[in-house]
């Protein structure tokens, strides 16, 4: 994750990635947010195995990166869940991002990506 939203999860506005830290969490209050985290294709590509993935997801929503975002019903992602969503990677991850993140304005979530004043 670090390699694109740094070590932080500030993102980058200049690179166009949204910052993870503090936001990630609300993806799981979403109809489709859930599965957008796994299959994003830096995450669904990645060389972890299903296991190691869904572990690492977990302690991403769980800890200071994600902050309060994380709803306290989360459900932590098991090994047989990951191996499914990754098994399908985003082909069109701006225009499925955009979805979800219209689905939260109409759920009143803030967005605060630090991308949200782009074009």
């Amino acid at each position: 994750c670090s390699g694109c939203h740094h070590v932080d999860g500030e993102g980058s506005r200049k690179n166009d990635v949204p910052r993870m830290k503090d936001f990630v969490g609300h993806f799981l209050e979403v109809e489709g947010g859930r599965e957008f985290l796994v299959r994003v294709p830096g995450v669904s590509l990645s060389s972890f195995t299903d296991a190691q993935l869904a572990d690492l997801m977990n302690w991403m929503l769980t800890s200071d990166i994600a902050g309060d975002s994380t709803p306290a019903h989360f459900k932590p992602y098991s090994a047989q869940e990951v191996a499914g969503l990754r098994a399908e990677p985003l082909d069109q991850i701006d225009t499925t991002r955009d979805v979800l993140l219209q689905r939260m304005r109409d759920r009143q979530i803030a967005i605060r990506d630090g991308l949200e004043d782009r074009p």
